[in-house]
């Protein structure tokens, strides 16, 4: 990669975290409208940056692409996030299952480099990072499994759950208590899965969605029993 190129894929790396960091902090909101130029002028960035950075929010399901008016932070309702989440048990349940039969070893090695920064911190910004590591985490094990509708299925479902966790406010205990229970769930799953044990992998990664349903919810002031 050129000096310039690389350069230029510095300043969208560093906008688009930006934004994820607007997210999860709580100055932009559901509902909000990002411009292009507003960006650009706000992170010091050219027009070009700051669109391929809209993009990119787009691409990942952090923001929506309305046809003639922008790019606006969509809401997910309480009944929103748990259709995802139902959705999810069943596909990633699936998915985990064949990855177990599936996955090999360069893909268990990225998930067990990813795993320490797969939980948040005591710091705010460790959302952000916890964010992008801990769908990684999750997609290496789908795509693992190799099949085609799983996989498409399920990545802007992961995608919109991501939204839902930038956009919620947590205090120092609950991030530090959830990154310690989601690094806790996902040694388990890779020890599953590294042990090749299909049936295992699924009860594990249900129990695993569940819980951070029954989180995620409850933050949101939805508190229910999903046994």
């Amino acid at each position: 990669m050129s000096e310039n190129r690389a350069k230029k894929q510095r300043a969208l790396d560093v906008t688009f975290e930006a934004l994820c960091a607007s997210l999860s902090s709580g100055e932009v909101k559901p509902g909000d409208w990002l411009r292009q130029e507003a960006i650009a002028e706000k992170y010091g960035v050219s027009q070009v940056t700051a669109r391929d950075a809209l993009n990119r929010l787009a691409i990942e399901g952090l923001a929506e692409r309305v046809p003639r008016k922008g790019v606006r932070i969509p809401y997910i309702s309480a009944e929103d996030l748990k259709d995802i989440y139902e959705m999810r048990l069943v596909a990633e349940g699936l998915a985990w299952q064949a990855a177990a039969q599936t996955i090999t070893k360069e893909e268990l090695q990225k998930m067990r480099e990813l795993l320490p920064f797969t939980g948040t911190t005591a710091e705010p910004q460790s959302v952000e990072l916890a964010r992008q590591n801990n769908r990684e985490f999750h997609m290496i094990a789908i795509r693992a499994s190799r099949r085609w509708t799983l996989i498409h299925l399920l990545t802007p479902l992961l995608n919109f759950n991501n939204l839902r966790y930038l956009l919620t406010s947590t205090t120092e205990s609950v991030r530090v208590a959830d990154g310690q229970r989601n690094i806790a769930d996902h040694t388990e799953l890779l020890d599953a899965l590294e042990a090749r044990d299909a049936n295992l992998t699924r009860e594990l990664i249900t129990r695993h969605i569940h819980r951070a349903m029954s989180d995620r919810l409850a933050l949101q002031g939805t508190r229910e029993d999903f046994r």
